[in-house]
């Protein structure tokens, strides 16, 4: 039986993937680099590197990348305050019926200001315990340091956390740190390999069946 379960934030609560590739998307094009959104899916999901690299490989210079990475957090913040951050269809009902029966947190990428602002702008916050956030770890995913962090903080056994996960970079870091972990894919995800999850859901309510 699980005690605790640790979400990652990206695909799986809210869609802010998707918001994400348009963000990123809208700031490329100020230098003329089409991101299609298999493009997308290999660097940042599969990967974990920064779309920019995409703009270094066309030659851009690095001043003009580090002009268009601050333009991309202020439109950023302008984006998380602005439009719409929707939930993917039946979490909110998931996290309801595990509320209070099982630890829950989220262990993503994302800054703690940026994430405090989806959950709180989504009224998801109430639900987690904790969150382990960019600002707490050195290396990112596919590093198994986020979740071993977040093991730590429960003060459970790895064995005892399941992970959420819906590419491989969160995959491989969750299995490096002994948890075990299901797949979630969702649209951007989908296509992706999944041959260390340890399940692959097909929704999200069978998460509530290896709970309850």
């Amino acid at each position: 039986m699980f005690k605790a379960i640790f979400w990652d934030n990206y695909g799986k609560l809210m869609d802010t993937e998707s918001m994400f590739y348009e963000l990123s998307k809208c700031i490329l094009a100020k230098v003329n680099v089409n991101l299609i959104k298999k493009i997308f899916v290999k660097h940042f999901l599969k990967f974990g590197t920064s779309t920019f690299d995409i703009a270094r490989k066309q030659e851009i210079s690095e001043e003009v990348i580090d002009k268009l990475y601050k333009e991309k957090i202020e439109l950023e913040k302008e984006w998380l305050k602005t439009k719409n951050i929707p939930v993917f269809p039946g979490i909110r009902e998931i996290l309801e019926v595990l509320h209070g029966k099982i630890l829950m947190a989220i262990v993503t990428t994302s800054k703690r200001d940026n994430l405090k602002t989806k959950l709180q702008r989504t009224k998801l916050e109430k639900y987690f315990n904790f969150w382990i956030t960019r600002e707490d770890f050195k290396n990112e995913k596919p590093d198994p340091e986020p979740y071993l962090l977040a093991v730590k903080k429960s003060g459970l056994k790895p064995k005892e956390c399941l992970a959420i996960e819906d590419n491989e970079k969160g995959i491989y870091a969750a299995k490096k740190a002994g948890l075990i972990c299901y797949d979630l894919p969702n649209e951007l995800s989908k296509n992706m390999k999944f041959s260390m999850a340890d399940k692959i859901l097909k929704n999200p309510k069978e998460i509530i069946s290896v709970i309850i």
